[in-house]
């Protein structure tokens, strides 16, 4: 290059005054070799600044973090749940009333039915948070003292970061719900504007909370981690308990072992086949075990009639009901004498 041939040019003549000429070519090699390794060296430098200004850039962002988390008396800036670029790591977040939100809040709190709309600009749309309901919502719901109640969660994947931002492209938000009702669910609707249901409804149990996600590819949906398509593994024990430990009340399911042991109820075998046999036909009404009603083990009323006035003995079965009340004590004998009675006699 031209800078190369100046330098080696003036390198040079003042070297013709003491080296031979046969050294020329070798001075010149070097000059060269030290001028590109000398390029290389700035080349280095200039990557080496363009670095320290990346992690520079970091440091002061994760400052802002630190800051932030180190407010006094808890609260947190919109930077901490604010959707961006870089990810975030949880932290402490300030609490209010759906009502009192502001930019600054971390979680909302609800204690009767709710819209939060996440499409809505913030400062000018209707988001229903805020004094004037145009503060932009948090991804954190929670439900105060209630009696049920549900919170709609309208168009999350197109949330309105701020009032200048759009809608989120190629993200994904983390929404955060927690029922602190000690009695009662709270139910989490994710909608498509203000009247389209998308998917169904999460109840929330009392003192329970849960995290699911809404990204922008997802057509309004949020993601739960249990939406009712499988059991846990501790749905299939024997005696299944709840997550206290505590043994369900009610239980829907059975082992093996369990079906075999109803299999032989009273000591029958293959008891669950014969009672399937018995109940295989409708009888055509209620079953009363007696003397009397519709049908009585298995005869119709008017064949119970006809059995009850066997030899035209109008209630032949209350006679022989009489008849059989109390234990002779012995084998009866029916004979035409005995001890000179016609009819019977006792031992």
């Amino acid at each position: 290059s031209a800078g190369v041939s100046s330098i080696v040019s003036n390198v040079m003549h003042d070297e013709r005054k003491t080296v031979p000429p046969r050294c020329t070519c070798v001075f010149r090699s070097r000059i060269v070799q030290l001028y590109l390794q000398s390029e290389q060296i700035r080349g280095l430098e200039a990557r080496l600044d363009a670095e320290q200004l990346q992690t520079d850039a970091k440091l002061d962002h994760h400052g802002d973090l630190i800051r932030d988390l180190q407010t006094p008396s808890g609260t947190h800036s919109q930077a901490a749940h604010t959707v961006g670029s870089v990810r975030r790591l949880a932290g402490a977040l300030s609490t209010a009333n759906t009502a009192s939100v502001t930019a600054s809040t971390g979680c909302a709190v609800m204690t009767s039915s709710t819209d939060f709309v996440y499409s809505a600009t913030p400062g000018t749309g209707t988001t229903n948070c805020g004094s004037d309901g145009t503060v932009r919502c948090p991804p954190c719901i929670m439900a105060g003292s209630h009696t049920g109640i549900t919170a709609t969660i309208q168009d999350c994947s197109t949330y309105e970061k701020t009032s200048s931002s759009g809608d989120i492209t190629d993200e994904l938000i983390e929404f955060v719900f927690i029922n602190t009702d000690s009695a009662d669910a709270l139910t989490i609707q994710a909608r498509t504007g203000s009247g389209t249901n998308v998917g169904s409804a999460y109840l929330l149990g009392p003192y329970e909370s849960v995290v699911a996600f809404c990204y922008s590819g997802g057509s309004n949906r949020l993601h739960f981690p249990d939406n009712g398509a499988y059991c846990s593994a501790g749905c299939d024990a024997t005696a299944p308990n709840d997550r206290t430990g505590t043994a369900f009340t009610r239980r829907l399911v059975s082992t093996s072992s369990i079906a075999t042991k109803l299999e032989t109820i009273g000591g029958i075998t293959s008891a669950g086949t014969i009672a399937g046999r018995v109940f295989a036909n409708d009888p055509g009404g209620a079953i009363t075990w007696g003397v009397s009603g519709a049908q009585t083990a298995g005869f119709t009323s008017a064949k119970w009639t006809e059995l009850d006035t066997i030899g035209g003995i109008t209630s032949a079965g209350t006679i022989a009901s009489n008849v059989f009340a109390n234990n002779p004590g012995g084998t009866l004998s029916w004979g035409s004498s005995c001890n000179g009675d016609t009819f019977w006699c006792s031992r």
